[in-house]
């Protein structure tokens, strides 16, 4: 799933236990955000970017995910779903890339209220 983040500033990063919730807030209307949440964390790779983002892009299996099931001897990581942040620039740069058990990107509700 490929979906375009050029309308959206990262707002914020909420990581507690093996979870990691990411905000996103759209650049003109600030009520509008989205929410990238990510459960059954196993790794992840945040390079403090301040680029402007572009797109974020979920899929099943990676090498990301292989190399972790093998640094961690956990078999059944290698089907772990992992996420990219594109950032602008050439060649695919991307700022932020996790593998996780279950990634959802989803639209912001009233139970969020407390995700600041």
């Amino acid at each position: 799933m490929n979906i375009n983040l050029e309308d959206y500033n990262l707002r914020s990063k909420i990581f507690s236990g093996n979870n990691l919730i990411i905000i996103f807030q759209h650049k003109d209307d600030i009520t509008e955000r989205r929410v990238l949440e990510l459960n059954e964390v196993v790794g992840f790779i945040d390079h403090a970017d301040k680029a402007e983002l572009v797109s974020l892009r979920i899929g099943e299996g990676s090498s990301y995910a292989f190399d972790l099931s093998l640094r961690l001897d956990r078999e059944e990581i290698r089907d772990f779903s992992e996420v990219l942040l594109f950032i602008a620039g050439t060649g695919g740069r991307f700022c932020f890339r996790a593998c996780a058990g279950n990634i959802l990107f989803r639209e912001w509700t009233e139970n969020d209220i407390w995700l600041k």
